[in-house]
């Protein structure tokens, strides 16, 4: 999203021309997005979980493309050998960026 902007002077009879700012427009840079909302786990069998979510607050300046899901024993995220997640599991974003 880019934002432009003018600015005239004015007196008592009225606003003179306006002129554009330099740089002419800005876009905020884009960032990373935001953590998702409403995380909730739910053990479904003795080896499956369900994970149901919101898009974030933010999606950055630019869409929601992917989202990832990471499981683990630890809190930590580190695993068994000390430096990944058990298991990890990518997908493309929903076209409505709501989560899933």
């Amino acid at each position: 999203q880019a934002y432009y902007c003018q600015v005239s002077s004015g007196n008592e009879l009225g606003y003179g021309h306006p002129r554009a700012t330099t740089p002419f427009s800005f876009a905020p840079p884009t960032q990373k997005s935001s953590k998702p909302l409403n995380i909730i786990l739910s053990i479904t069998s003795s080896d499956s979980i369900e994970v149901l979510f919101s898009g974030p607050e933010s999606d950055g300046g630019d869409a929601i493309t992917q989202y990832r899901i990471d499981w683990d024993a630890s809190e930590n995220f580190n695993g068994t050998d000390g430096s990944t997640p058990l298991g990890s599991y990518s997908f493309i974003a929903p076209l409505d960026e709501q989560g899933c």
